[in-house]
């Protein structure tokens, strides 16, 4: 395997012995194939990013509504710089469910982020083109473009 930048038409294996391109069509089809497998991972972390958003306000406002339904019963109030509101069973139950959907939506999202990274290192200028159109329009047809509050790891471009 050469580890060089080209710009072959044909001879190409992309991540397979099984997918090599031979000819001008399997170009085109692998090409379109490689842009949609990163348009969609885009769109799969926008998606995730807005799931971990939604978890974390769910999680914001059931504990508001602990400390109000506390301060109601006129129970005393400690800062909430020193203490939480104690959970109950049915809140636990669904932090530790959402926790587990999100880590089971990171693995996907870090596998699938990870293959994209095998095809671009194809080194191939015409592949390497199409991820770079296909996370473009993933990015655009994702609307994700409110990126308030993330951190600068999931604002940079990353393989997961």
């Amino acid at each position: 395997m050469n580890m060089y930048l080209n710009a072959d038409v044909t001879d190409i294996c992309i991540l397979h012995e099984r997918w090599h391109v031979t000819d001008a069509r399997s170009l085109a089809g692998s090409l379109l194939l490689c842009a949609l497998l990163v348009g969609l991972y885009e769109r799969f972390a926008a998606w995730r990013r807005r799931y971990a958003a939604s978890v974390a306000r769910q999680n914001k406002a059931a504990a508001r509504k602990k400390e109000l339904t506390a301060s109601v019963a006129g129970e005393k109030q400690t800062p909430a710089c020193h203490s939480t509101p104690s959970l109950s069973a049915t809140d636990r139950s669904r932090r530790r469910r959402a926790a587990a959907v999100n880590a089971a939506l990171y693995g996907v999202g870090y596998l699938w982020g990870m293959t994209n990274m095998l095809i671009f290192m194809t080194f191939n200028v015409w592949v390497m083109l199409a991820c770079g159109v296909g996370a473009a329009a993933g990015k655009f047809l994702s609307g994700d473009d409110d990126e308030e509050g993330l951190g600068e790891e999931e604002k940079e471009a990353s393989c997961h």
